[in-house]
């Protein structure tokens, strides 16, 4: 092997297990050996995972929590982008074909291959792998349009023009829905089919794109992170649907699940904050937007009380629902500050590489993160955030200027905005001075989004 790869082997028997691990480091004696990680149930393979990126898979079909094609089924449907290798003690040519045409890349029987076999199936699952999504990718390219609108240049862009991931081959799943539960372990395992049939839009990073899930009758919205992606974009993205599922309140879009390249989560018809700004016709709507502002308070509040902050809030990251339900999108940056009360740290900690820090949408940038302070990182870093927010809201503008990345910067280190009232001179004086305490220098001296949401209220009843 030219490079070191990362192989994960599914098989419960400990013997097997250890004679597969003899091989994989016998198959290549030049090269590099394969770092091998092993789980002896159906339900660790998917957490593993959920952990990290595999270059491919060995999979035993028979396992304690699944048995048979049920478990190809299972973990292909988890990870469609990572080539699966069966190894089977059953020389059986109908397993065989059935793998295959499931999405198993080979098919080898146990005590019938030696280290160079298993080594040239490895490579081949791979090669195939690769040759398919290059295939697919390029009858989508010529065929797919902009899934939509862009979202602001993040400070850190991440490869502009980044070829798109073909839909079949991001979710290739079964053509049924099939499950199964044992009761031994209490543990219940699913595969759902979801039709795609369209985009609903497109960031930096990832695209939303519409699908219908077959087994419940419903639509939901897919999260397909972008071909050409690194392990620490594929890592971030990961982050993303695992914190987003764990803040589980009203004002937060719930996650359903998470492949490997791919989560799942309910659709939300609506606007956003950005477009109704956009199109707002006068000072007279100003009430209903502080009262959608309240309910984003709410929301980020909740998160803090389970030690994570947005670090991206923004309009466009604020969906306003058909039905009046207010969600706050896109927790693609989050960090941890501390472990929730159930001891779990439910994001990334604050890095303490200042570089790591500096990362955020150009216009609205905390000077801590401008200027790559982690120890000033936290809570007073989203009230800013919100201050911005709101300057949006009464001027239709973002504080800074975000054509010019260093101007930007510069300008944002220093807070050096043009005051609310130069641009909307008819600004409520209460909302004004809110917003600049808010995008005060000293993140300690800027309050709590729950003193925010407390001058907000206090406003829409003494107005």
């Amino acid at each position: 092997m030219n490079e070191t790869l990362t192989i994960l082997l599914v098989e419960d028997n400990p013997a097997d297990a250890a004679i597969v691990g003899a091989q994989l480091l016998g198959a290549d004696p030049g090269g590099h050996p394969p770092r091998l990680v092993t789980a002896a149930t159906l339900s660790e393979a998917m957490t593993r995972i959920g952990e990290e990126r595999f270059d491919c898979i060995l999979l035993d079909l028979s396992l304690p929590d699944s048995d048979g094609l049920d478990t190809l089924i299972t973990l292909h449907a988890r990870a469609p982008l990572t080539p699966v290798v069966v190894l089977s003690g059953r020389e059986d040519p109908v397993l065989w074909i059935d793998s295959v045409r499931i999405g198993a890349q080979d098919f080898l029987v146990k005590g019938r291959f030696t280290p160079q076999i298993l080594l040239r199936a490895m490579q081949f699952a791979m090669a195939r792998q690769r040759l398919m999504v290059q295939m697919r990718t390029r009858r989508s390219t010529d065929t797919l349009s902009p899934a939509g609108e862009g979202s602001t240049e993040p400070l850190t862009p991440l490869r502009p023009g980044m070829p798109r991931l073909p839909l079949s081959a991001v979710i290739d799943p079964p053509t049924t829905v099939t499950g199964r539960i044992s009761a031994g372990d209490r543990t219940a395992t699913t595969t759902t089919t979801f039709r795609l049939s369209g985009g609903l839009g497109s960031g930096g990073m990832s695209d939303v794109l519409l699908a219908h899930q077959v087994n419940l009758d419903r639509d939901v919205a897919v999260k397909v992170i972008k071909a050409g992606h690194d392990r620490s974009q594929l890592e971030r993205f990961q982050a993303e649907a695992r914190v987003t599922a764990a803040l589980e309140h009203p004002g937060i879009v719930p996650v359903y699940d998470l492949g490997e390249t791919f989560f799942t989560m309910r659709r939300v018809q609506g606007t956003t904050l950005a477009k109704l700004i956009e199109f707002r016709s006068g000072d007279d709507e100003l009430p209903y937007f502080v009262e959608i502002l309240m309910k984003v308070c709410d929301a980020v509040s909740y998160a803090h009380s389970r030690g994570v902050i947005h670090r991206d809030i923004k309009p466009e990251n604020i969906m306003v629902g058909d039905f009046g339900q207010v969600l706050v999108l896109d927790w693609g940056l989050a960090l941890s500050l501390h472990p929730d009360a159930d001891k779990r740290m439910l994001a990334p900690p604050i890095p303490s590489d200042p570089r790591a820090v500096c990362a955020g949408t150009l216009g609205f940038l905390p000077p801590e993160i401008a200027t790559g302070r982690p120890d000033q990182v936290g809570i007073g870093t989203d009230v800013f955030l919100m201050g911005a927010t709101l300057y949006c809201v009464l001027t239709g503008d973002s504080p800074y200027d975000g054509s010019n990345q260093y101007a930007c910067l510069h300008a944002a280190a220093a807070t050096r905005y043009a005051a609310a009232t130069t641009i909307n001179p008819l600004a409520p004086s209460p909302l004004v001075e809110l917003q600049r305490k808010a995008m005060g220098a000293d993140p300690t001296k800027r309050g709590t989004m729950g003193d925010f949401a407390r001058e907000l209220r206090a406003w829409l009843i003494k107005r």
